[in-house]
């Protein structure tokens, strides 16, 4: 790309036909990435049966069966704790994505998402919507009952204190 602050030119290659085209544009976003942090605890990189949530978009994406009976979510895991205060602001969307795509393929599979809040953001309420009509249940827990995730012989178990029920 070329130019100045309100007028550059950008120059695209197609990478199957070489053909290249001239954008004008007023603005440049640089996007250096992300790199997603697994959270401490849950079992995660100790158990293959758990795994992050670009992991399990993955696992969807493939469009090939899953031999999953039941999913537990956890949102909020290794985040807007002490040592990471804030919400990225992307993990509930992404979770709703996920269990509305394998619902979809899957209707069988019980889905339970755990939250401290479900954040929706524009359209993602509908998803959220979306999800509650197929089924996808939502567990709330604060901060100071997280869940636990443990092994139960060849299982895994995940246990929450659940509000609503008091125990």
């Amino acid at each position: 790309f070329s130019g100045h602050a309100g007028h550059f030119v950008t120059t695209i290659r197609n990478r199957r036909t070489g053909a290249e085209t001239d954008i004008d544009h007023g603005a440049v976003i640089v996007a250096t990435g992300v790199q997603e942090r697994a959270p401490v605890g849950y079992l995660c990189g100790e158990d293959p049966r758990v795994v992050t949530t670009t992991a399990f978009e993955k696992l969807v994406a493939a469009d090939q069966p899953l031999a999953i009976r039941q999913i537990v979510m956890i949102q909020c895991a290794g985040s807007r704790n002490d040592e990471l205060k804030y919400c990225s602001r992307t993990c509930c969307g992404q979770a709703l994505k996920n269990a509305v795509a394998l619902k979809k393929r899957q209707p069988d599979t019980d889905i339970v998402i755990l939250y401290r809040d479900i954040r929706t953001y524009g359209f993602m309420e509908k998803l959220y919507k979306e999800a509650r009509a197929k089924g996808i249940r939502f567990v709330p827990y604060k901060p100071d009952n997280k869940p636990v995730v443990a092994r139960d012989g060849k299982d895994l178990r995940c246990d929450i204190f659940e509000p609503g029920l008091n125990t």
